[in-house]
């Protein structure tokens, strides 16, 4: 049942992780890329599969207790941010996070792992910087960072929406995949990370158009990444350091069909899962991006299986132990224009003329932006089958679907509850400063 959430009585919790928003930005950020661009339509499409479960308890073993989660609080710094976003290393609430990912590496046609936008990533002079330092940028600003926070790894991400074409072939010789393992690892270790997050989008079925693709890149993933945690082993004593491997992946029941879960498991610290876009204005009818469990009166027909809950039990189904599983949040909303307001009153599931403007691209809002400008007490509904909030604004004909600080702390809660790797942010500069979703999460899973 959905209900009017009156925010002055019922006020947000103080403070709490590979489509345009997670990379296509302003227009002189002519690097950005993608990792949560798997909203499109044609892979982040509601997809119905008669074998997928909507089984809310994520769990492994219905006899036992889960093991305590570990935690993790995983946040996406796009290297663009530091452009018309202005958000900079130093505004990371470092304290608040397990793990930043740096996005992103780009992937050459012969398998070798570059840097996706040299100016921001180490050549910018930043904070204390001088011109004739060797590293400077984002990088050296993290790793100062580092040392500001002893407990805080940092990965870089390779890959994404738009820089996934070249996996396909790369993956597929034994020379291909040496390359991208010794050129990965090379650029990790000589800028002083903790590990790798490969960004496929996607195996098999291809993500962007254009992109190489092949029923093999099943197997070929796993012995991909293989190859990536061999080079990190042979250097891991060297280097006194355990380095991490993880993956960004759909949420999408016929892309994790084209994963060999169990196999990526063997090799990988953990999946994070981009559990959301369900829903988003590539479509003309209004829905929830995010939610947990399928909403009443959701007219599509995978609506049972595009819930988190439910992408989140294909891959414990499919052999990933809770622990190396982290579920993905978005810090922002997609939203639409010309919406009808329903039966309802709430333009939920009703009918659109299209994308609302949006922060940066259209159909895609900030959650900062959303809490600065446009929620009010008066327009903001909350779903309480599905545990998500959206807002309706019957003036403007505005629907925007999006996380806030309450249904942060309900999918905080839950994974803890099943045991799970921890939460996964995209991205990092789009939080607010006082209803902050990343605090929210901290909270929860930070242990402290």
């Amino acid at each position: 049942m959905r209900h009017l959430i009156l925010l002055l009585a019922l006020p947000l919790l103080a403070g709490c992780p590979s489509a345009p928003t997670r990379g296509d930005d302003d227009d002189d950020d002519t690097t950005a890329n993608s990792d949560d661009d798997d909203a499109t339509d044609d892979d982040d499409d509601a997809t119905d599969d008669d074998d997928a479960t909507d089984d809310d308890d994520a769990t492994d073993d219905d006899d036992s207790a889960p093991s305590a989660s570990p935690g993790y609080r995983i946040g996406y710094f796009p290297s663009w941010g530091i452009y018309a976003r202005d958000f900079q290393v130093t505004d990371i609430p470092a304290a608040e996070l397990s793990h930043i990912y740096y996005a992103f590496l780009n992937l050459q046609p012969d398998g070798t792992c570059v840097l996706g936008d040299p100016w921001a990533d180490i050549e910018i002079v930043l904070g204390d910087d001088t011109w004739d330092q060797p590293v400077r940028g984002n990088f050296n600003q993290l790793r100062i960072l580092k040392e500001n926070h002893p407990g805080l790894e940092v990965m870089l991400s390779v890959g994404g929406w738009t820089w996934s074409g070249n996996f396909s072939t790369v993956a597929s010789t034994e020379a291909g995949r040496a390359t991208f393992a010794s050129t990965c690892v090379d650029l990790v270790r000589t800028y002083g990370f903790d590990g790798l997050d490969v960004d496929w989008e996607y195996p098999v079925e291809g993500g962007l158009g254009g992109n190489s693709n092949s029923p093999a890149d099943t197997a070929n993933h796993v012995l991909l990444l293989q190859a990536v945690r061999d080079e990190f082993d042979a250097y891991e004593a060297e280097d006194a350091k355990d380095y991490r491997i993880a993956i960004a992946a759909s949420a999408n029941a016929s892309y994790i069909a084209n994963l060999d879960v169990y196999g990526l498991s063997q090799v990988l610290d953990w999946i994070g899962l981009m559990s959301y876009d369900f829903h988003g204005t590539w479509e003309s009818t209004t829905g929830l991006q995010s939610p947990m469990y399928a909403a009443p009166g959701d007219p599509s027909a995978s609506a049972d299986v595009l819930t988190v809950t439910a992408a989140a039990q294909e891959y414990l189904d499919a052999g990933l132990p809770p622990t190396q599983l982290v579920v993905g949040i978005p810090i922002y909303g997609r939203a639409w224009t010309g919406v009808d307001p329903g039966p309802n009153n709430d333009g939920l599931f009703q009918s659109s003329t299209g994308a609302a403007p949006g922060t940066w691209e259209a159909g895609s809002y900030d959650w900062s932006d959303l809490v600065d400008n446009y929620i009010t007490p008066s327009n903001t509904f909350w779903e309480s089958a599905a545990e998500v909030p959206y807002l309706y604004d019957a003036a403007t004909g505005m629907f925007a679907t999006y996380d806030d600080v309450a249904s942060v702390q309900s999918k905080a809660e839950w994974v803890a509850e099943q045991g799970l790797g921890g939460v996964m942010f995209w991205e990092l500069s789009a939080d607010h400063p006082t209803e902050n979703l990343i605090s929210t999460a901290h909270a929860v899973l930070g242990g402290d």
